[in-house]
């Protein structure tokens, strides 16, 4: 379906020849075609488990880092342009709308909640 050719060899513990799918020709041609390239090819696109983790977990930092400067940047938009007492005013629908918050958005309420 995206172009990735593949093979299966199974290898049962009761029978002596291996089951192979697509067909035996075609994983040894695919096989073949896999020793042709040389190691340091294989390994440009190959990464460590530990490296790979790494990686994970700073991107992860970085969106978590991302969200809580925009809910930063809502509490001070919210502070700087309502009164604390007027929070269910015109004031709110109008922030709210401007940053495309809903009513019930757990965030208003949590900032409700922070401003009381």
């Amino acid at each position: 379906m995206c172009g990735v050719e593949g093979g299966l060899i199974v290898y049962c513990l009761d029978e002596h020849e291996p089951m192979v799918w697509p067909s035996h020709k075609e994983v040894q041609s695919l096989l073949k075609k896999f020793y042709r390239v040389p190691e340091m090819e294989c390994n440009k696109k190959s990464m460590k488990l530990e490296t790979y983790y790494k990686e994970k977990a700073s991107k992860s930092r970085d969106q978590l880092k991302k969200q809580t400067r925009k809910t930063k940047e809502v509490k001070d938009l919210i502070r700087d342009n309502i009164n604390a007492n007027d929070i269910r005013g015109k004031a709110r629908s109008k922030i709210r709308s401007e940053i495309g918050l809903t009513y019930n958005d757990p965030l208003i309420a949590t900032i409700g909640d922070e401003l009381r």
